[in-house]
This record gives C-alpha cells, sequence and structure tokens, in this order.
C-alpha cells in the first residue's frame, strides 16, 4: 500500500498547484474584476443622488445638470469619466429621458 501512496500524493499535490496557478492568472487576465464596474455604477448613482437631493432640490429636470466626474463606464471612456445624472440612470436601466424615474429612483418624492 505504501507504493500507490506515494503517487497518489504527489497527483493531488500537483492538481491543488496547476489549480493555485490557473487562479492566479485568471486574476490577473482580469476576469475577477468584472464587477468593479457595477460597483463604480452604484457609487457614481448614489453620489450624483445625493448631489440632486442636496443642491438641486431633487427636481427631475436637474438630473441633467449634475455631474459625476469620476466614473467611467470602460477603461478607455470616451466621454472621459464626466457623466451626468441622467446618463448614470440610464446606464442603471432606467427609461431613457425618463427625468421623474430618475429623481424617483433617487428617493425624491415627485408625483
Amino acid at each position: 500500500m505504501k507504493g500507490l501512496e506515494l503517487p497518489i500524493s504527489m497527483i493531488v499535490i500537483i492538481a491543488v498547484a496547476v489549480l493555485v496557478l490557473v487562479v492566479v492568472a485568471a486574476f490577473f487576465a482580469g476576469y475577477f474584476g468584472t464587477g468593479t464596474g457595477a460597483i463604480s455604477l452604484e457609487s457614481a448613482f448614489s453620489r450624483g443622488c445625493a448631489a440632486l437631493r442636496a443642491g438641486y432640490q431633487c427636481l427631475p429636470e436637474n438630473t441633467g445638470k449634475v455631474i459625476i466626474a469620476d466614473y467611467a463606464k470602460t477603461v478607455n471612456d470616451p466621454n472621459k469619466g464626466i457623466y451626468s445624472l441622467q446618463k448614470i440612470c440610464e446606464e442603471k436601466g432606467l427609461a431613457v429621458g425618463d427625468t421623474n424615474a430618475c429623481a424617483r429612483a433617487c428617493g425624491c418624492l415627485i408625483t
């Protein structure tokens, strides 16, 4: 039994080492970073909503005036990371051009 135990242990060690290498390679290749866009989208939306409530009296027509300067959709974003709250709302899936829905999603009491 001792003769078979050594090769099986070595196969298990090699399998674990290969698995670790695959996970590390996937991490550096960016496969585990796909969720960061959604996090920064939510962060940009939260900051934009706070600005809409604090400085723009929660008026729906002001969603295009609230600017979020550091949100970037991709690494090579053609907008250079400058988006209005209305654009952020559209990125989140709210109706295009519906300023009332955007303001409502920010917690503003819109009738």
